[in-house]
């Protein structure tokens, strides 16, 4: 009996651990799944190179801020505190160095409840998810920050083409990647030419577009570059003088003669070359013949006896072997 009852004690007591493991490990996960609940989705904000923003991060509850532990940081950066606030004082030792000197929290603000962090001059490394988290509230805020870059396209008169006049456009200094479009006076797309995107070792793009044109009613052409995930768009404009029009189609009369006159005469041409190689090729020929002879007769000049030689220079200084045929040198 006595063993029964001590056996029914291990069974109720290994029975309550279990209920009060999985009741411990339900109510984490319920606390997690709230904390991630109440975070929700993070803020998106937008901020160009150069500027100062501002990282929005309000308790639930307003109060007197001032005395609270705020950690501003970044999972993605080691050390990851961008910003620390403890003890009514930031603690620079912590923060992460890329952001020296250019975070800050609001005095006036901390007293009304508002611990939204203040990022100057902002670079494009400081693009990413901030995360601001007040650990005796356990609250929490996220805010994905978004870094662009612009710059104005610069706008110019390339040449002169047969199909009309090539306006060129350039813009240095954008991000993220942007696109360009070409518009005529009144806002219509025009058919691009060619465009060029290069990344520079600063993560900066430079595009390059050119497009060909013909005169309108105003021959006013807008270059604009835009980037739609930042939301920004610079245009530029460029008039196109009448002249240059002029001058194109001047040129396209005066080359359409020109090639009219040169396909006529293209087959004059062709039979003047066949016939000039044909004159060159004979004249090689009655020249290394005329070299044979002379290399013969001066081989057989060789074969003569001393005294023949000797006795006969006068004759062969009044004979020269150059003027002697073929046929005659082999006599010898």
């Amino acid at each position: 009996m006595a063993f029964g009852l001590f056996q029914t004690r291990i069974i109720l007591k290994n029975l309550c651990s279990r209920i009060f493991s999985n009741l411990f490990f339900y109510t984490s996960f319920t606390l997690l799944i709230q904390v991630d609940l109440d975070r929700g989705e993070a803020q998106s904000v937008v901020a160009l190179v150069g500027e100062n923003v501002i990282l929005p991060f309000k308790l639930s509850t307003p109060q007197d801020a001032k005395s609270l532990t705020v950690e501003w940081s970044r999972d993605d950066l080691k050390p990851k505190y961008v910003h620390v606030y403890h003890k009514s004082e930031d603690q620079y030792d912590l923060k992460n160095p890329q952001f020296k000197e250019r975070t800050a929290l609001s005095v006036e603000r901390q007293e009304h409840g508002d611990v939204s962090l203040k990022l100057l001059n902002v670079q494009l490394l400081d693009q990413g998810k901030y995360t601001g988290y007040i650990p005796s509230l356990n609250e929490f805020t996220d805010v994905f920050l978004t870094v662009g870059s612009v710059a104005s396209p610069v706008t110019s008169l390339r040449e002169l083409s047969s199909s009309g006049v090539v306006l060129g456009c350039e813009s240095k200094g954008w991000y993220p990647e942007p696109k360009v479009l070409w518009l005529d006076g009144e806002g219509n797309l025009l058919p691009v030419r060619s465009t060029k995107t290069v990344q520079a070792p600063d993560g900066l793009y430079t595009i390059n577009s050119a497009v060909t044109v013909e005169e309108t009613e105003t021959n006013r052409f807008t270059c604009e570059v835009q980037q739609l995930n930042i939301n920004q768009t610079r245009q530029t404009q460029i008039h196109v003088p009448v002249d240059f029009f002029r001058s194109q189609r001047s040129c396209r009369s005066h080359l359409l003669p020109l090639l009219s006159v040169l396909v006529l005469l293209l087959p004059l041409l062709l039979v003047m070359v066949s016939h000039w190689k044909r004159e060159r090729q004979k004249s090689s020929i009655s020249q290394i013949k005329q070299r044979g002879g002379t290399h013969q007769g001066i081989s057989s000049g060789q074969l003569k006896p001393e005294k023949e030689e000797t006795s006969s220079k006068a004759d062969e200084t009044d004979t020269p072997a150059a003027v002697l045929h073929p046929h005659e040198a082999g006599c010898y």
